[in-house]
């Protein structure tokens, strides 16, 4: 029988997700000035970091509800579906998160910082 220690994962697609497309934005929002000068895609690096993070997380998420579908329903654990929904309520919101900097990714690509 799996632990019910790996539920507690479930929310990891939506928080890592939400704090990675704060990150990769205000960073890229910061580099851009740098971008200019230096004539590199750095605000791509950021949106492509923020990216791999949320993906990451998505899929921890993903992957604890595998396990929670596996787990039998004992009365050990409780809150199992309240888990089961998290992990799915996570992992589509690292879609959402996931969208939003694949765009900024492909504004970086269309804009290079010099425009004014």
């Amino acid at each position: 029988m799996v632990p019910a220690r790996q539920g507690g994962y479930s929310g990891l697609g939506f928080f890592a997700g939400a704090f990675a497309w704060a990150v990769s934005s205000m960073i890229g929002y910061i580099l851009v000035p740098y971008s200019c000068n230096t004539r590199m895609m750095l605000s791509a690096v950021a949106s492509a970091a923020g990216l791999l993070v949320a993906v990451v997380g998505g899929l921890v998420s993903w992957r604890a509800d595998r396990i929670l579908q596996a787990v039998n329903a004992a009365p050990a654990m409780p809150g199992r579906q309240a888990r089961i929904f998290m992990a799915r309520f996570s992992v589509l919101s690292t879609a959402v998160f996931a969208f939003a900097m694949l765009l900024q990714l492909a504004a970086s690509f269309v804009f290079n910082g010099c425009e004014r």
